[in-house]
């Protein structure tokens, strides 16, 4: 329990920046295949997933970025694809590891990095988001940047994600 004050802050961040790697994927898909979905509901999932994770003592489930972009740059169409990519996981994991356990991890993340470079760099989806509320989403990204490297990765998501939370609620009390 001596431990809880020092990793609350933590958990929340990390709880934070997990939940909106999966929002950014919903709203991509919102914005390119007009695919509806509820924030309230992808919470409550994340909500579900996780607590089923601890009971079993998996790490914290949630969505890829990176993984959805290499899909879509793959041509896939349909939920089936995650599925596909989840047992092929499962299946080539456990023989690919022992292969690439040498590896630096730099090297690693580098091949991730180049595979997904052009998605997640300028990934159409945000950009489509920014020219929707341009002046909003340039300067909640401008105070995320400046905190991030003013002070603390940690700063920066908390004061952006505050600025977004005031400039909604002024648009709604307009």
């Amino acid at each position: 329990w001596a431990l809880l004050p020092g990793l609350l802050p933590k958990a929340l961040v990390f709880a934070l920046v997990n939940f909106s790697a999966g929002v950014t994927i919903c709203e991509g898909f919102r914005l390119e295949h007009g695919v509806p979905w509820s924030a309230r509901r992808e919470l409550a999932a994340h909500g579900v997933a996780n607590g089923a994770a601890m009971l079993v003592g998996s790490p914290p489930i949630g969505a890829s970025l990176s993984r959805s972009v290499v899909q879509k740059l793959a041509g896939a169409a349909t939920p089936r694809a995650g599925l596909f990519v989840g047992l092929c996981g499962v299946l080539l994991l456990p023989r690919v590891a022992p292969m690439l356990a040498p590896a630096p991890k730099a090297t690693l993340a580098a091949i991730v990095v180049a595979a997904v470079a052009d998605g997640v760099v300028y990934p159409a989806f945000a950009i489509g988001a920014l020219r929707e509320r341009e002046l909003e989403g340039l300067l909640v990204f401008c105070a995320t940047a400046a905190g991030g490297l003013a002070v603390s990765p940690m700063a920066g998501l908390v004061g952006g994600t505050a600025l977004e939370l005031v400039i909604r609620g002024a648009r709604r009390a307009l």
